[in-house]
């Protein structure tokens, strides 16, 4: 397909995906959450966790390590939208001092913070890394369950097969470890977490892997965690080299799910990751674009899916970078943005913040965890020029300004709710608060358009208007 689609295959586009995140809404209207979007204002922020998620941690005699879990979110970690049951997930820990893996839920129907597992007991090998660095795995194995990870934006969610997917990350203790078999050596994951099978009191692999089995003897083996192994193909690595910085989109495409994952920043692919069936053999993972250039993007950052545009946008290094999915393939370079910012404020791209995608206001959302946000608005036509980043100021009470239980970066802890057309976001590690944002109803125009095209202003104005509210 062109990479220069015209505007009335674009306008189709962008009118079928209103219908069908219409239709999401529809389903939707009837929920809490709904309620409380409903009162929102746009452009607005709402804090709406009744409880703490410290109040939900292990005791400490069932932690790993000298850490609190505080670190789960107060971390390099990621989370996840569960848009079949109404839940966002984090997952992670720290490079040391916290090693839990177990998985944390928030639940949008009781508005509290839930355990959804018992961390696993981490248990160091004889052998070491590849590089020579100590191995640690997980009591019951690799195949079991994975050693916690600083996540990044490594966490998504996949609504066709109902699974939480840990892509990868820095795997404990941190330095760049990836997730590898029992030999040190050969890559392994990604993993996929079964929500079906969560229960506070049950570690989340086999049975005797807890924390301290000796004096918690009775609990039982969730085996929530599934090893899919697919990143290795006989013998050969089909998927990325390394998973530390990664950046993720999951979307579905041919009621499939699929996930867009930008590499470590010296190989610098885009993989396209297709789960084709609950059978891990049939996944597939495919290059889908390269460095321009040779040139790397170092640093963590966040990925996001344009769906509109079917580009993937990704912050790293200071810079913003695309790739144009409608040229996928082991050719296709990067494309560094040139955003002009509007009304003279300044913005670094860095790896605090976390992105999304919003499909009605058909542009980005960048969050660093405070109270001020940022408008990413992408050209019609994709390139390097044309992008315009807008400073938000939401009204009403909004997230305090960093503290030292927030998260060095939001990564993968803000996501786009399809259906009710707000984002969740999260980053204190004690208390969890969880905030919702609800976006402006269409993208603000500069004033020069409004004084000097008035003729455009009703094409932009026109391309902005989507039939869903945002309740």
């Amino acid at each position: 397909m062109s990479a220069m689609r015209s505007k009335t295959s674009r306008t189709h586009s962008r009118a079928a995906c209103a219908f069908i995140l219409l239709a999401m809404h529809v389903t939707a209207s009837a929920t809490p959450l709904q309620d409380i979007i409903d009162q929102m204002a746009d452009n607005s922020w709402a804090r709406i966790n009744t409880n703490r998620i410290e109040d939900v941690w292990p005791l400490p005699a069932q932690t790993p390590g000298s850490g609190t879990p505080k670190y789960v979110i107060k971390s390099w970690t990621g989370g996840a939208w569960d848009s079949n049951h109404g839940y966002a997930y984090v997952w992670g820990g720290n490079g040391a001092p916290y090693s839990g893996n177990e998985v944390y839920r928030f639940s949008t129907d009781s508005m509290a913070w839930e355990r959804a597992s018992l961390p696993s007991r981490s248990v160091l090998q004889g052998n070491t890394y590849a590089n020579g660095k100590s191995l640690y795995l997980t009591a019951d194995g690799p195949d079991h369950s994975p050693m916690s990870a600083e996540s990044y934006d490594n966490v998504v969610y996949l609504p066709m097969v109902d699974r939480l997917a840990v892509m990868g990350g820095s795997v404990w203790p941190g330095d760049g470890r990836d997730y590898v078999a029992a030999d040190g050596v050969t890559r392994t994951g990604p993993y996929f977490w079964d929500p079906a099978k969560a229960d506070p009191n049950k570690v989340g692999g086999l049975a005797g892997s807890q924390v301290n089995p000796q004096l918690f003897p009775d609990v039982l083996g969730g085996e929530m965690w599934e090893n899919r192994n697919s990143v290795v193909e006989d013998g050969v690595l089909v998927g990325p080299l390394r998973t530390n910085y990664g950046k993720t989109a999951a979307t579905v495409i041919d009621g499939k799910d699929v996930v867009y994952m930008a590499s470590y920043s010296t190989e610098g692919l885009l993989f396209k990751y297709t789960v084709n069936s609950l059978d891990a053999a049939e996944d597939t993972w495919e290059v889908v674009g390269t460095k321009q250039g040779g040139a790397a993007y170092f640093g963590a950052g966040a990925g996001a899916l344009d769906t509109n545009r079917n580009a993937f946008v990704q912050t790293a290094d200071n810079k913003l970078i695309f790739w144009d999915l409608n040229n996928a393939g082991p050719t296709n370079p990067s494309v560094r943005i040139d955003p002009l910012v509007l009304g003279g404020d300044l913005f670094s791209p860095s790896k605090a913040y976390g992105m999304d995608f919003d499909p009605i206001l058909d542009a980005f959302i960048l969050w660093k965890g405070v109270a001020d946000l940022w408008l990413l608005d992408p050209p019609d036509v994709l390139g390097s020029d044309g992008w315009t980043l807008r400073h938000l100021t939401p009204t009403g009470l909004a997230p305090p300004a960093l503290s030292a239980n927030s998260a060095p970066g939001i990564y993968g802890k803000w996501n786009y709710m399809p259906g009710y057309g707000t984002f969740i976001g999260f980053n204190d590690g004690v208390s969890g608060d969880v905030w919702l944002y609800k976006p402006l109803s269409q993208v603000p125009l500069p004033a020069a358009v409004y004084l000097f095209a008035s003729g455009l202003v009703w094409v932009v104005a026109r391309r902005r208007t989507q039939p869903e509210r945002r309740g």
